[in-house]
């Protein structure tokens, strides 16, 4: 039998082989798209699995809203460390989210829990996937597209130290940023850092 060497040089195919009775087979299979992140631009929308993305300043925000049918209070305070909505993000939708896009591509980012009144009470606190805070909503608005819906920010309206806890900053539906109660169900936009180092995404 002639050996055949196979040299695959594509990105998007794989080549393999296996023995059959009568020889060799190869196989040729089309690998999924793959996304190059640096070519792109703030305010590109690429989609991996089920998720469509929206590169900003920070990050990357899921251009439609956390609903799925369901309702979410944002907690029993205005401290986001303690949510219920942060350990929602980092619980269930991150498990989801890390078997589509791999747990290498998602890094830890700072959140600054500064008030809306300039107090630190709350201090900072790390996640792999968090609410954006009034200065990300700020510095990325231009980017963000808008959504149907009303959805929490990280970022309360005072402290213990300030006045009363039960309010945190929203976006409405066509932008502007209020606030709503915390016990209020809403939805939420799901802030997302990803591992710029790697490449690509499939």
């Amino acid at each position: 039998m002639t050996n055949i060497e196979i040299v695959n040089n594509a990105t998007n195919i794989k080549v393999t082989t296996e023995d059959t009775r009568d020889g060799k087979r190869v196989i040729i299979e089309t690998a999924p798209d793959q996304v190059k992140l640096e070519d792109i631009k703030l305010g590109g929308a690429f989609q991996v699995g089920r998720f469509v993305f929206v590169k900003t300043k920070d990050g990357y925000v899921l251009r439609n809203l956390l609903n799925d049918g369901k309702e979410y209070k944002f907690g029993d305070n205005n401290n986001y460390a303690e949510s219920d909505v942060r350990e929602m993000l980092n619980g269930e939708f991150y498990r989801e989210l890390a078997g589509i896009v791999g747990i290498e591509n998602i890094i830890e980012h700072e959140v600054d829990l500064m008030s809306l009144d300039g107090l630190k009470d709350y201090g900072k606190c790390r996640d792999k996937v968090s609410l954006l805070t009034l200065r990300m909503y700020q510095d990325n608005r231009e980017y963000i597209p808008l959504v149907d819906d009303w959805y929490w920010l990280a970022t309360g309206n005072s402290t213990p130290s300030g006045y009363p806890t039960h309010y945190v900053r929203c976006v409405g539906s066509g932008g502007g940023v209020g606030c709503g109660a915390v016990t209020s169900p809403g939805a939420c936009v799901r802030f997302v850092s990803l591992n710029l180092q790697s490449s690509y995404l499939q």
